[in-house]
């Protein structure tokens, strides 16, 4: 075993081979490598199943809140491979059990981008990150719940932190672009039941708030392999699931996706403080469609 690979902490549980374990530390240690970064200390934990891998989360769940009075969001990440930076150093998780479900392609490209996530956000300031003014405004709108608002912030930031994470890659990995479509093709492809959650709801401002959200997180992420490589048919994706949204926020976000985030340079921390406005701003404007369409 190298220093360098001394550096990667392993920790398994359940049925995990040494075969595997090996397989993931050669990707990461090859793409740090690729992308001419030096490997710092980080964690690289393998569950065997899901269940192995909920058991952990509640007992790292148990850690938090002792150690720094918050909790994890209750919202699961839809991948098999999964970041965090929690205590300062840069963890990878992969759950065997949902990496072998995966297209070989799609599995890879996770694991590629929870890679460059522990390379840009491998410390806590990227986990605990103060809420901007603007976003604190939200709290005293009449229909927004202060922990909705709470969630909708840890959506926001995880798809301003997946932007950035795209916008790297696309600029430093153009070879792997064909991963990463047939990665965003399968995410972005709309589900019988989000469509039918979106018309549900379409009068319930706070579930609407957590819908936009989700799915924009989504749309910023993918956005840089849309534009970055003139790629109609993410593009088309992408356009589908903005139908999805309330009328009057369809061009903002267009606007936002197209023109706006793709220009911006620096850190996540600074890039949340930008968007933050053009966030709001939406809201405001989704909560007066809303009053006006479902209330009379």
């Amino acid at each position: 075993m190298s220093s360098e690979d001394k550096k990667i902490q392993i920790r398994k549980y359940g049925n995990v081979s040494e075969r595997q374990i090996s397989g993931f530390v050669n990707i990461i240690m090859n793409y740090y490598k690729k992308f001419n970064v030096h490997l710092k200390p980080m964690e690289l934990l393998v569950f065997g199943t899901k269940e192995d891998l909920l058991l952990f989360k509640k007992r790292e769940d148990e850690y938090l809140k002792a150690d720094y009075g918050v909790r994890t969001s209750p919202i699961s990440p839809n991948s098999a491979v999964t970041h965090y930076a929690w205590f300062d150093y840069p963890t990878i998780t992969v759950c065997l059990e949902e990496y072998d479900k995966r297209d070989r392609d799609v599995a890879k490209a996770e694991l590629i981008r929870a890679i460059v996530h522990s390379i840009l956000h491998g410390s806590r300031r990227y986990y605990f990150i103060k809420m901007p003014h603007f976003f604190q405004r939200l709290k005293i709108l009449s229909f927004l719940e202060k922990s909705v608002v709470d969630l909708g912030f840890y959506l926001f930031t995880i798809g301003v932190k997946g932007f950035e994470v795209s916008k790297y890659i696309a600029k430093k990995d153009p070879e792997d672009f064909p991963l990463f479509k047939r990665l965003y093709q399968y995410h972005l492809r709309i589900k019988d039941e989000e469509r039918e959650a979106w018309k549900r709801n379409a009068g319930l401002f706070d579930i609407i708030f957590l819908l936009f959200l989700d799915n924009l997180k989504l749309l910023m992420e993918a956005s840089p392999f849309a534009f970055d490589f003139h790629d109609d048919d993410l593009k088309k994706l992408i356009e589908e699931n903005i139908e999805l949204y309330p009328p009057v926020v369809r061009n903002d976000v267009k606007h936002l996706l197209w023109e706006y985030i793709q220009d911006l340079t620096g850190d996540a921390i600074d890039k949340i403080e930008l968007i933050t406005p053009r966030i709001t701003w939406m809201t405001k404007k989704i909560e007066a469609y809303i009053k006006q369409h479902y209330f009379i």
